[in-house]
């Protein structure tokens, strides 16, 4: 079910964009985070119909996992950056997948990928400059993800 999935990933995305932005700590995100990759991961694993859904839900339980890791126990991020820039190119490839079958979907992808390769590009070389722009930007984007998701859940969009 896509619509969970993108709740789950919403939360994760507006946790990051405020610890991002220098607004919550980094405990904080790390719980959400982990929550939100165990519901992710369970339901790749057990509760999504398709192989397509089903990779994109780990992949996407894959990041929240290592923000939940970031956070908590305050690993390197440049771990994160790069699987950031996995999950930009994966994106790519579902927003490809999405482009007839479901407006949803199309939004989806292209909110994720804009917003990591973004993350990558804070992360990754460091640019430490970009982290306050990321963390506004995942806070849009995260809650715009979320209400694709809630929007699906009710009806509301196909």
């Amino acid at each position: 079910m896509f619509p969970l999935g993108a709740v789950l990933l919403g939360a994760v995305m507006v946790a990051y964009g405020w610890y991002l932005a220098g607004l919550a700590e980094s405990k904080t995100t790390g719980l959400i985070a982990g929550t939100a990759a165990i519901g992710l991961v369970g339901r790749a694993l057990w509760g999504s119909p398709g192989v397509e859904l089903s990779t994109l839900f780990l992949l996407w339980g894959i990041f929240a996992a290592l923000v939940a890791v970031v956070g908590l126990w305050e690993f390197e991020t440049r771990a994160l950056g790069f699987y950031a820039l996995f999950l930009t190119i994966a994106s790519l490839f579902y927003l490809i997948l999405f482009l007839g079958a479901s407006v949803a979907g199309l939004l989806v992808s292209l909110v994720v990928a804009v917003c990591f390769v973004l993350l990558f590009f804070q992360l990754t070389p460091p640019f430490p400059a970009l982290q306050r722009i990321n963390g506004y930007l995942f806070l849009v984007g995260g809650a715009l993800v979320a209400l694709q998701g809630f929007g699906m859940l009710l009806k509301f969009l196909a």
